[in-house]
């Protein structure tokens, strides 16, 4: 494996790469730099929307557009049209948390947790977006919320809260879009673990159509389109 520069975008924090099959586009954020930008793999060519405020995390929808994450609330947002509508804000009693890392699991739910971007303390949460928009809490005292992902069947979550340097297994339930049975540094399985670090096309192959979610180097996480 070999890493080699595709966009030379200067980004400030990029955060939330993905791949899109319904555009043929990577995407990503660069949080600081309040910027959404695309890259065309078959053409090499990249593009770069401002934006007014950060954006901590977003996906696409099976309807069109894009469900964005800013620092204090969630949106539905056109990307042709800049409109955009209130899903729910985050946590506006606590000025010193946002929004940060998200993930869609395989019902087309968003699950996003915030940071404590001040203090560090451990006083944000994880909450899902169902696909009718209805909003729930379903993890609590968290510092940064970070690396959210689901095994191949959906029924683990995988999470972790940055500070705490370890890997969380919750089973989730894929009906409801709630996790119990908290598992801290559980090894993972060979099963799940291979899955993780497998390509995209790989993991295409076996689970269905992915958006995906890339590292720089290439290394592929699949996401499935938001249905909120």
């Amino acid at each position: 494996m070999r890493a080699e520069l595709v966009v030379d975008c200067i980004n400030q924090h990029g955060e939330g790469i993905f791949w899109n099959p319904a555009d043929g586009l990577v995407w990503w954020t660069d949080i600081e730099g309040c910027t959404l930008w695309s890259f065309d793999p078959s053409t090499l060519k990249s593009a770069s929307r401002k934006m007014a405020e950060r954006v901590c995390c977003f996906a696409p929808r099976a309807s069109g557009g894009l469900i964005v994450a800013y620092a204090d609330r969630v949106v539905l947002f056109d990307p042709d049209t800049g409109e955009e509508s209130l899903v729910t804000e985050f946590e506006s009693g606590n000025p010193e948390t946002r929004l940060n890392d998200g993930r869609t699991d395989r019902q087309g739910r968003l699950i996003v947790g915030g940071m404590n971007e001040v203090s560090g303390k451990a006083d944000s949460s994880v909450i899902c977006i169902d696909t009718d928009l209805k909003v729930r809490t379903i993890i609590e005292g968290v510092s940064c919320a970070n690396s959210t992902c689901f095994s191949p069947d959906g029924a683990t979550m995988f999470f972790a809260d940055t500070p705490d340097r370890e890997i969380v297994a919750f089973d989730y339930d894929t009906a409801s879009g709630s996790v119990s049975s908290r598992l801290s540094n559980t090894p993972l399985s060979r099963k799940n673990l291979a899955y993780l670090m497998a390509p995209a096309w790989m993991r295409k192959a076996a689970c269905g159509m992915p958006n995906g979610k890339a590292t720089a180097s290439c290394v592929w996480r699949r996401t499935a389109r938001s249905t909120a």
